[in-house]
């Protein structure tokens, strides 16, 4: 294998009505868009 790197920040956010901080979170990243990804069923 092959020297590497791999940095992956993320910052997770739980509870209720935490959508409320996204706008919040975008700016603090410097974001401009939002890809939101949503399903009825389990990734299993």
């Amino acid at each position: 294998m092959k020297d590497f790197n791999y940095y992956a920040p993320t910052e997770v956010v739980f509870g209720v009505q935490s959508e409320e901080q996204v706008a919040h979170l975008i700016k603090k990243y410097g974001g401009t868009k939002v890809l939101v990804h949503y399903g009825g069923q389990s990734a299993c």
